[in-house]
């Protein structure tokens, strides 16, 4: 089935007028959409001192120098 002139042209100018509509719509921007949460959230701060509440470790560490270690020897050189 051969189609007509008229046809063809109606045929190509649909195919044409699609393909512009579809790269068009491939090129405009996103929309941004504005949601509840704002953009910048704010950062918790925490305290950069980590060794706050291990005082007693701390102490009972320093307690133990000089206490023979379990396997021999009471420094690290002669352990």
């Amino acid at each position: 089935m051969l189609l007509k002139p008229c046809n063809k042209n109606l045929l190509l100018t649909v195919v044409v007028a699609l393909s512009v509509l579809t790269l068009s719509a491939c090129s405009t921007p996103p929309t941004r959409t504005t949601s509840g949460a704002p953009s910048n959230p704010r950062i918790a701060h925490f305290k950069n001192d980590t060794s706050v509440g291990n005082e007693g470790i701390s102490i009972a560490a320093m307690g133990l120098v000089g206490v023979p270690y379990r396997y021999g020897g009471n420094t690290p050189a002669g352990g």
